[in-house]
């Protein structure tokens, strides 16, 4: 491909990815604790802006657990319908 023009590169699978030095330089990977698996390793934000860089104070939420306060805060949903919800869903 490279012979007729067209831009190309490696497909790495995730060990590769992990391990190439570029992934490495930019520190695209970080570890943090997380109280459910002990520590979390993500990915990192691509995005470096000299002004305002990532910030990573704490892990990611957990699946639904921020459900309740969303649905009561931003669309404002009693208990007995946040209640409902979770009867219905089996929760």
């Amino acid at each position: 491909m490279r012979g007729a023009g067209i831009a190309c590169g490696p497909l790495n699978d995730f060990a590769a990815v992990v391990k190439d030095p570029q992934v490495i330089h930019r520190g695209m990977f970080r570890e943090m604790p997380d109280p459910a698996c002990g520590t979390l390793t993500f990915v990192a934000n691509p995005i470096r802006l000299s002004e305002a860089p990532p910030d990573y104070v704490r892990a990611p939420p957990a699946l639904g657990q921020h459900g309740a306060e969303v649905l009561q805060e931003w669309l404002g949903m009693d208990e007995a319908a946040l209640a409902t919800i979770k009867a219905e869903i089996g929760g």
